[in-house]
């Protein structure tokens, strides 16, 4: 039978798993602190890819600011493969370099906290708006401000000192993007203007297929593939230093979204530029028809989308078996072996969710203590063996008896809890008989077993505690009373004082 302790220790185990077991919320989610990075979405977030996307994206920083640091160099030195950070025979231009080098500052700005960080995150943001603005402006021939006047000769050619019109529309944005970054933390218009950032790397990145078939500079596609690579790695780099945002939630959370997300979403974007490289270059170089390369398209487009159709499929296949295993062990830790009913800990995670219902939405319910008169002695007489039969069949018993929504536990030895959804004390009263009789019909091999019930509803003064209190001092009194009984528990302010002994079984 539960005494006060118990009880008492029932709302705190209750209140512990409430939020994991009622809500089937994840074991770990990461709580983010209240900073410039606190959630815009009300997603959990993974802690382990919050820390990747953190390390990803300070990564991202350093390698940025050194390349742009590189570039500069080499314009300064008239070193064009070091300009060209050595990955292709154009140099990247001059104030492509000087952006990366602000950008990349910016973005170790922008993933750190520190007061000197926050201090810089607007005049890097504004030096970079007018830097794109200004090379933009250049480029399209609306001023002539010298910057393509400054020559470096590579292998392949002259280039100017003015960016790309794309990287200059990049920079223009990371710009806009980095100077509202600390003004407009949760507002559209920053998850707006990332979208730009890398909406525009791709474009940067599907020009690099327009220049290789062209053979020479477009209005589109004059940015080296270095430039291109750079600005779509920061254009991702700067969605993962606020995880919690709109962007960036469903890649940091830890359910299916997330797992599928993190798997799916960098190659969904990837692979169409790889199509256009191709295609492209097969163009340019094998000089195929234009017919045959629209066949091909359709065939490689297919077969990618049949590939990410399956591969989104195996994940899923995947993610359910871990579910079962999962939810194998979750029917394991909270089934009773020996009854097939619930344990104590499930009891006190659905006791805790009922108490919730009632508190916000008024949803009453009522509580039955169950225990098993004169069972020491079965153990006694017959053996544990027949303690165990005796309790496996009182579980079956209490299954017959119950409705589909209420729920049964085995909360000790011989003890079992029942709560009762939206029922009164009359319909306790009523579940409680029908639960006594049904004991005291069932025929029992070795001698007769009889059930005293005690039974309370929840009330507005209760806690979880004082409910099973209440119900507990009902329980006493049936034993009391000769056993073979079912007692409703007094209303709080009509309550005695609870007994001290408890009752002999």
């Amino acid at each position: 039978m539960l005494s006060d302790p118990i009880a008492s220790r029932c709302l705190g185990r209750a209140a512990g798993r409430f939020q994991q077991v009622a809500f089937d919320a994840p074991a770990s989610p990461l709580q983010m602190p209240v900073t410039d990075t606190a959630p815009v979405s009300n997603l959990p977030l993974d802690a382990g890819v919050v820390r990747i996307l953190h390390t990803f994206a300070r990564v991202t920083a350093w390698v940025t600011l050194a390349a742009g640091l590189f570039i500069v160099i080499g314009w300064q030195a008239r070193m064009p493969d070091l300009a060209a950070l050595y990955i292709g025979t154009q140099p990247v231009r001059l104030a492509s370099g000087i952006a990366f080098a602000l950008g990349g500052a910016a973005l170790l700005a922008a993933s750190s906290e520190t007061p000197i960080a926050q201090r810089l995150r607007l005049p890097l943001g504004l030096v970079l708006l007018v830097l794109g603005t200004l090379s933009l402006i250049e480029r399209l021939g609306v001023l002539d401000l010298g910057l393509q006047q400054w020559l470096l000769v590579g292998q392949a050619g002259t280039s100017g000192a003015a960016m790309p019109v794309v990287v200059s529309v990049y920079f223009v944005a990371l710009g806009l993007h980095a100077a509202t970054h600390c003004c407009l933390r949760e507002s559209w218009i920053n998850e707006l203007l990332a979208l730009v950032m890398l909406g525009t790397a791709m474009v940067a990145l599907a020009a690099q297929g327009v220049s290789v078939a062209a053979g020479g500079e477009t209005l589109l596609s004059p940015a080296t593939s270095g430039a291109a690579a750079l600005i779509f790695v920061n254009a991702i780099a700067w969605i993962a230093v606020r995880p919690a945002s709109r962007l960036c939630a469903v890649v940091a959370a830890p359910g299916h979204g997330g797992y599928i997300a993190r798997r799916l979403l960098l190659p969904a974007m990837l692979l169409p530029l790889a199509y256009s490289w191709i295609l492209q270059w097969a163009r340019g170089q094998l000089g195929l028809e234009d017919a045959l390369l629209i066949a091909m398209s359709a065939f490689v487009t297919g077969a990618s989308v049949a590939g990410l159709v399956w591969w989104v499929a195996r994940l899923n296949g995947y993610l359910h078996h871990q579910r079962s295993r999962v939810a194998a062990l979750d029917s394991i830790a909270h089934a009773d072996a020996l009854t097939g009913l619930s344990n104590r800990r499930a009891f006190d995670a659905v006791l805790a969710v009922r108490m919730q219902e009632w508190a916000l939405h008024g949803r009453s319910f009522a509580l039955l203590l169950i225990d098993a008169d004169r069972f020491k002695a079965i153990n006694d007489d017959f053996g544990h063996a027949a303690g165990d039969a005796v309790l496996h069949t009182m579980g079956q018993i209490l299954r017959r008896c119950l409705r589909p929504h209420d729920h049964a536990a085995r909360i000790g030895g011989e003890e079992f809890a029942v709560l009762l959804p939206d029922a009164d004390l009359g319909a306790a009263r009523l579940a409680g008989e029908r639960i006594r009789s049904a004991f005291a019909a069932h025929p029992w091999p070795q001698r007769a077993i009889t059930v005293s019930i005690g039974a309370a509803q929840a009330c507005a003064q209760d806690s979880a505690a004082m409910l099973v209190a209440r119900a507990d001092r009902a329980l006493y009194e049936a034993k009391r009373g000769g056993r073979d009984r079912i007692v409703l528990a007094a209303e709080p302010a009509a309550e005695g004082p609870s007994p001290d002994p408890e009752f002999a079984a």
